[in-house]
């Protein structure tokens, strides 16, 4: 099982190993491109009470929960392949969905 984050979880720095795969560097840039803002500066360098404002820390966790599953599965593919339910803790919720194909 794969629990997805709600808020509250955000923390400033949070991306910083997750940005070391392409494909969810290119998660983070298509963000910034669609919600206007640095998406990745905000996770990188703050600060972190406008991170732990809703209007940006919900889309900071998505982005990154998703992200996170970009990097498993290069890094533990076989752990994914064992991945029998997705569920998330109110905003993970979303997380969990698209993860697990219900939403695009």
């Amino acid at each position: 099982a794969i629990l997805f984050p709600g808020q509250g979880t955000q923390k400033v720095g949070m991306a910083a190993k997750l940005l070391e795969n392409k494909t969810a560097a290119a998660m983070f840039e298509m963000a910034s491109k669609v919600l206007g803002y640095d998406l990745v500066g905000l996770c990188a360098q703050g600060p972190q009470e406008k991170l732990d404002s809703t209007l940006y820390s919900q889309p900071a966790i998505f982005v990154c929960s998703l992200a996170a599953m970009e990097k498993a599965k290069k890094e533990a593919p076989e752990m994914l392949k064992k991945v029998k339910v997705a569920a998330g803790f109110s905003l993970g919720e979303y997380s969990a969905l698209v993860f697990a194909g219900a939403l695009t």
